[in-house]
């Protein structure tokens, strides 16, 4: 009998988590883009109110991409990737039979 717990293997679950990364990339990016594009066409507005509100979201579009980059190219990557290959390498316990 098959096993329809739904739980997926973990080569099949570590591909969806790097496809969530590259599309969360993906989405920083055009957002930035976006951002930049409209404040390119559309320029800066002169009031002190609103000038402060596009900085304010650029500042904030700016530091997703950076969190984002950051986890996806940057040291918690890393340390995923480590762990990931100390627990490949562990050796498995054997199973206890009973006499």
């Amino acid at each position: 009998m098959t096993d329809t717990s739904g739980a997926e293997s973990p080569a099949v679950e570590a591909c969806k988590r790097d496809r969530m990364k590259e599309i969360l990339a993906y989405a920083a990016v055009v957002t930035l883009l976006v951002l930049i594009f409209l404040v390119f066409f559309k320029g800066l507005p002169t009031e002190q109110a609103a000038l402060l509100t596009v900085g304010s979201m650029i500042t904030a579009v700016l530091l997703n991409v950076k969190e984002v980059y950051g986890f996806v190219f940057g040291s918690s990557q890393g340390s995923q990737d480590k762990t990931a290959a100390l627990a490949s390498s562990m050796p498995v316990p054997p199973t206890p039979t009973n006499p």
